[in-house]
């Protein structure tokens, strides 16, 4: 035998190797596409196929294209026509969201995922579990800045990584239920973050009190028994609050407080800027009001006041002057 039919022989067997291994895999077919979503029916019951390899809600299956590899997720599963004979065939339906393609590889470019889908697939199109290669590409690291999660439901060799940059660069939000485990999601990937980190820092403000306890000796926890502010954070209304319990004939008190602590707070500014920064601050003065988070000191506000008493000739003016002193003191 030639080499050329015997490369031709082996070339041959080849292909009949592969169209048995995807018989093997196939799944299904194409029957609805729309959009984003496209709809697979199902071929008759495997009873090769154990639980694992069963297409499952979230599990990832692949369509060959021809030009690419269409991945779709699994949303949804359904017998829209149950058969009323114990042994007929049920028409079992899988909705897909398609979330990304593989690209071809070629001599000078590798297989590369991207989101979204250029080339759709269409009406038959063999439908299969992705491969672990698939998966494996799918759920890479993306570069250096990467964290281990956990593994892959679909595969328990591949490894679950989420890049810290692309986490932390923009809004994200981890959504379910009650009792899903959001809090369970945040603490691992934070657990994993400064597991690597060990210079990171996170704030996490915790209303219902859910991660006090979840990361040991590197967690500092805050409460109302341990957490100072200083009170220039407070707002105005919070201050008037506290130096005047239930406002009651403190009326001009109060309106002389909210006409000098701006003042105090531009004088803060002037005292810490110089050059061109004081001038873009002067600028930004006129914008000041008395909830605008910007140190001051209570040794500025009595300075004001004192000023302003020196300024002023009749006695009776002076009354609110002098109580706002002496509250503050």
């Amino acid at each position: 035998m030639s080499q050329a039919a015997a490369a031709e022989t082996v070339t041959a067997a080849d292909k009949l190797k592969a169209a048995a291994q995807r018989r093997k895999q196939r799944l299904g077919e194409v029957v609805s596409v729309n959009g984003s979503h496209a709809l697979v029916m199902l071929d008759e019951d495997r009873p090769d196929l154990d639980r694992v390899h069963r297409p499952q809600l979230g599990a990832i299956l692949s369509i060959d294209t021809g030009a690419c590899i269409v991945l779709g997720l699994v949303s949804a599963m359904s017998v829209p026509a149950p058969s009323l004979d114990s042994a007929g065939k049920d028409l079992r339906i899988i909705e897909l969201e398609l979330i990304g393609e593989f690209t071809k590889p070629t001599q000078k470019t590798p297989a590369r995922f991207r989101r979204g889908v250029s080339t759709y697939p269409t009406l038959h199109d063999e439908v299969q579990l992705a491969a672990r290669e698939e998966l494996a590409a799918l759920f890479a690291a993306n570069g250096s800045a990467s964290i281990r999660i956990g593994v892959v439901k679909q595969d328990v060799a591949i490894p679950a990584t989420v890049s810290v940059n692309e986490l932390f660069s923009r809004h994200c939000a981890i959504l379910g239920t009650t009792g899903a485990g959001k809090s369970c999601a945040i603490t691992l990937m934070l657990s994993a973050v400064l597991q690597r980190y060990r210079n990171g820092h996170v704030v996490i403000l915790d209303p219902h009190n859910e991660y006090s306890h979840c990361f040991g000796q590197d967690a500092v926890v805050f409460d109302t028994s341990s957490l100072t502010l200083p009170f220039w954070m407070l707002t105005f209304e919070e201050l008037v609050e506290i130096l005047y319990p239930g406002r009651v004939n403190c009326a001009e008190e109060i309106e002389i407080l909210a006409d000098i602590i701006p003042q105090a707070k531009r004088m803060n500014i002037g005292a810490a800027a110089s050059g061109a920064k004081l001038m873009a601050d002067r600028r930004d003065a006129a914008t000041i009001t008395v909830d605008t988070p910007i140190p001051y000191r209570i040794s500025e506000l009595l300075t004001l006041i004192d000023k302003t008493l020196g300024s002023l000739e009749n006695a009776r003016a002076t009354c609110p002057y002098k109580r706002l002193r002496a509250r503050l003191h």
